[in-house]
């Protein structure tokens, strides 16, 4: 539903020479729907109901009622002729006891106001694509730097290990060598070691070895003295049943590494 009233000129920005356009005002019913909806519907009315070809037309649209769902809203479309702008045209028009401004453009001053619409739409997509492209590259450094703070954290766990593998090591050398005695290096204790392996008799059978600052001392199953060959070796007697204990020294430094040496050559 659509109608037409033709207003009068009140004002105009144009030239003295050139007469002010006349406003053509036409209000128009659009049904109930969403209001972009209700706005679509509004201008395709506004140009197909046109008075004259739209080619030849100037139209603003404006909103007469306030949207509420399932209520239809009435537009009022205001036309001037193209031919009679020849200025910028701005007037007030009365639309059912509402004044209403409405301002035209001619063709020169959309133009420009299209180029500078245009413009500012152009500045706002390189500015968004700037911004994407910062935080895109922000994203890949703070990418970058987990990455490489996970291989510093994988390689600190890996050193740590290490270090406290090391440190266990130096732990047991500590506590194997304040058991053997400081002066007794951990070498004199592995060679007398060797030696009472090489002096062992074969029917021996050996319960445990003692070492102490060059002694051992050996628990035995059987009677049978646990080494062959060996100087001083002693018999302490039965300990407890079916052990018997034995005293012994291996060669004293530095003949003890050679005896070690030459009965470890021993088939």
């Amino acid at each position: 539903m659509a109608n037409i009233s033709l207003m009068p000129r009140t004002e105009s920005n144009g030239t003295a020479d050139a007469p002010p356009p006349t406003v053509l005002t036409r209000t128009i019913s659009v049904p109930p729907g969403p209001p972009w909806e209700q706005a679509r519907a509004a201008n395709l009315e506004a140009r197909h109901g046109a008075p004259l070809p739209i080619s030849e037309l100037v139209f603003q649209i404006r909103r007469l009622d306030s949207w509420a769902p399932g209520r239809a809203v009435r537009y009022a479309v205001f036309y001037v002729r193209e031919r009679e702008l020849t200025a910028r045209f701005s007037t007030i028009v009365e639309v059912d006891g509402r004044p209403l401004a409405v301002e035209f453009r001619p063709a020169g001053d959309r133009a420009e106001q299209v180029r500078l619409l245009t413009q500012g739409a152009v500045f706002v997509v390189v500015l968004i694509s700037i911004v994407a492209g910062s935080v895109l590259v922000g994203h890949q450094v703070r990418a970058a730097a987990d990455v490489r703070l996970e291989a510093a954290e994988r390689l600190a766990a890996t050193r740590l290990r290490q270090a406290k593998v090391v440190q266990k090591q130096l732990d047991e050398q500590r506590r194997l060598e304040i058991a053997v005695g400081s002066s007794d290096p951990v070498t004199q204790v592995l060679a007398d070691l060797t030696w009472a392996s090489a002096q062992r008799a074969p029917e021996a059978r050996l319960a445990a070895v003692h070492w102490e600052h060059g002694l051992l001392a050996v628990e035995t199953r059987s009677e049978v003295a646990p080494f062959v060959d060996a100087n001083g070796l002693r018999a302490a007697g039965r300990i407890r049943p079916g052990v018997w204990l034995w005293g012994a020294q291996p060669p004293r430094w530095p003949d003890r590494a050679a005896a070690g040496r030459d009965l470890g050559a021993r088939p």
